[in-house]
């Protein structure tokens, strides 16, 4: 699993430029939607475009494809290979799985595939577009608008609502429509419009994770990438959330690439690729 409190990340569930080899802070102060609506002028001028609605993507353009990704680390005056040459395409609708025992390589992918991590060699593209050669104000504008993320710690804003987490994505970029309207049309279809004003500190395990999916679907993304969405939940909780992920593919037809050790989630979708020691040993 990803460090949940890496700067990287916090500002890539914002929706903000994600940080891959240099920290950021964040202030205290830049919290709220006033802040976060300055912050995403600020962004407009660094960055334009809209994002690609599910209607003009590309039919024979997979969503996602990774040519002989490899990943090492340094250790010492040696490297430690991480991944090996991860070579996969998976299609717009498809709902893939990514399992693998713990150290083999499956949330590295993950990184590496949303635009958090560099790989060492090869390409990642996101409908047809090569992520990793990409400068750092144009990587945030392919993430905010075809790449939404649910983290397995949620990454909520804390001083946040749940709709105005939900909100946050669509103050980055140029996006159709109000923000919260957005926000409360995504959370009725998670099943949480009697939540709108609710804090995280206010919601259940369960109910954070579905603001997490709501907040990745907000700016119409071909991909949402998942890191062991149920593993912080209970039984119940962990079903319940499976559902909703079969009923968002089903009712959106947004692509869910899901990292798991739960086999229920494997048995759910489409595919399991299974990651062994920085290899794909199945698909």
């Amino acid at each position: 699993m990803w460090n949940a409190a890496h700067p990287c990340i916090l500002e890539a569930s914002a929706g903000q430029i994600p940080c891959r080899d240099a920290p950021h802070e964040i202030s205290p102060a830049e919290t709220g939607t006033d802040q976060l609506r300055k912050g995403g002028n600020q962004m407009d001028e660094q960055i334009t475009g809209t994002q690609a609605s599910t209607s003009t993507r590309d039919a024979g353009t997979p969503a996602l494809e990774a040519i002989d990704i490899t990943k090492s680390l340094p250790l010492g005056r040696e490297r430690i290979a991480i991944l090996k040459g991860i070579t996969l395409r998976i299609a717009h609708g498809e709902l893939v799985a990514i399992v693998g025992p713990s150290g083999s390589g499956k949330s590295t992918l993950l990184g590496i595939i949303a635009g958090l991590d560099s790989p060492t060699a090869g390409r990642i593209l996101v409908d047809g577009a090569d992520i990793t050669r990409m400068s750092e104000a144009k990587l945030a504008q392919v993430r905010n608008a075809s790449i939404g993320m649910v983290f397995q710690a949620f990454n909520l804003i804390p001083t946040l609502t749940a709709q105005e987490n939900v909100e946050v994505p669509l103050y980055v970029g140029r996006h159709p429509g109000r923000p919260s309207a957005r926000a409360k049309e995504l959370l009725a279809l998670v099943g949480l419009s009697h939540r709108l004003k609710n804090r995280p500190n206010q919601l259940s395990g369960g109910e954070q994770q579905r603001v997490a999916v709501a907040r990745a679907l907000a700016t119409n993304p071909s991909i949402v990438i998942m890191d062991e969405p149920t593993g912080n939940l209970d039984k119940t909780n962990g079903d319940n959330v499976l559902q909703m992920i079969r009923e968002l593919r089903a009712a959106t037809g947004t692509t869910f690439v899901i990292a798991t050790h739960d086999p229920d989630v494997a048995a759910a979708a489409d595919r399991a690729i299974r990651i062994v020691d920085g290899l794909i040993a199945t698909t």
